[in-house]
């Protein structure tokens, strides 16, 4: 957490204390023991030398012990000034965030747009749109992927390694991907619990590439479980030891919900891609999918990106995840960088989101 101005202040005062007192104590203690030297061992003045230095190593003891209850005083002042930091709750949009009580955080007002019904159907075309996108390249078939390499070793609670395809489209700048991955022992629950996104979600906090997710926009009016809360904005972390530079992406989010199939399916989409751009004309949304990008952070596209959960037995606790993501960061990186870092963000997050899964569950036990 950061701390109030007024503590900072104190802290570098009491540093300045200990310091003085502590150079004070040890010039007065060395100059002691200079003028003894001079002075010799057999001149009839030593007995007063030695105790001239005797009384600058006093000082400088002296000296050491104010300078640690300087330490000790500011160490106090540290801690009366900070304020006790809850762990991040894993609650839906809106919950309190880290460093702040649930009256402020009520209290706290979000920027927000009014729908009407002709807007909320504007964004249920566009989730619906995203939400074929993605189930048909977790439906296609291998044949219809440029690549596929399979994973390396096999992930602890799973029955392999994460497998990822690749497939160059047209009219796109960059390729789709898809990492698969079996998981042996989970419920459907326990897993979207993992992989949803919004603030203050589990993923923000074990995604390897994930800075922050924030609810940049609230939803008010007419609204719909199909459209999400508000708009959901994701801030990058720098990859490829710095190449590419964090991102930030302003998403339409369709949360997870189950198919007649019993899949579980969720995605989503940023507003500035041109074909969601092009739905949202007319709507509170438009000035914000047609902002400019902000100095020094590059704004995303993402054409369509989410996960497929389908059920692999009868009991429904084997899964195969499908994470797809087609997204194009922007700022003129080469395709080959992009073709680095996507597939080794999509097994990044697979195997600390099934390690998370484990977590979930030793949770409820611990609940019941």
């Amino acid at each position: 957490g950061t701390r109030p101005p007024l503590a900072t202040l104190a802290d570098m005062a009491a540093a300045a204390v200990v310091a003085r007192r502590c150079l004070l104590g040890l010039r007065s203690g060395r100059q002691g023991a200079a003028r003894a030297s001079a002075a010799g061992a057999a001149s009839a003045a030593a007995p007063s030398a030695g105790g001239e230095a005797w009384v600058g190593r006093c000082a400088a003891v002296v000296g050491l012990s104010l300078g640690a209850l300087g330490v000790l005083d500011a160490g106090r002042a540290r801690l009366a000034a900070r304020r006790p930091l809850a762990e991040r709750p894993h609650g839906r949009p809106g919950a309190a965030s880290c460093e702040e009580a649930p009256a402020e955080a009520a209290a706290r007002q979000r920027p927000g747009v009014v729908l009407s019904e002709s807007d909320v159907a504007k964004l249920l075309g566009v989730t619906a749109g995203v939400v074929r996108s993605v189930l048909g390249y977790a439906d296609a078939p291998e044949s219809f992927w440029d690549e596929k390499k399979v994973g390396g070793r096999k992930l602890q609670g799973c029955d392999s390694g994460v497998t990822i395809y690749a497939k160059k489209l047209p009219d796109f700048t960059s390729r789709v991907f898809m990492g698969v991955v079996d998981v042996s022992d989970a419920t459907a629950a326990e897993l979207v619990e993992v992989m949803t996104g919004h603030e203050g979600c589990r993923k923000e906090k074990i995604a390897p590439s994930v800075e922050s997710f924030v609810n940049a926009l609230e939803f008010r009016g007419c609204t719909s479980p199909a459209i999400g809360e508000g708009v959901l904005r994701i801030k990058t972390l720098p990859s490829l030891l710095g190449i590419i530079s964090s991102r930030r992406f302003d998403y339409i989010v369709r949360p997870f919900y189950e198919l007649p199939d019993g899949r579980w399916v969720e995605v989503a989409a940023t507003l500035q891609e041109e074909r969601v751009a092009a739905q949202l004309r007319g709507t509170p949304l438009q000035a914000l999918a047609e902002a400019p990008d902000e100095k020094g952070l590059v704004r995303g596209f993402d054409f369509g990106s989410g996960f497929v959960l389908e059920p692999l037995d009868e009991g429904k606790r084997r899964w195969r995840v499908k994470y797809v993501m087609h997204s194009d960061p922007r700022g003129g990186l080469p395709h080959w960088v992009l073709d680095k870092a996507y597939p080794q963000t999509l097994i990044d997050f697979l195997k600390v989101a099934v390690l998370e899964v484990e977590k979930v569950r030793a949770e409820q036990v611990q609940q019941r």
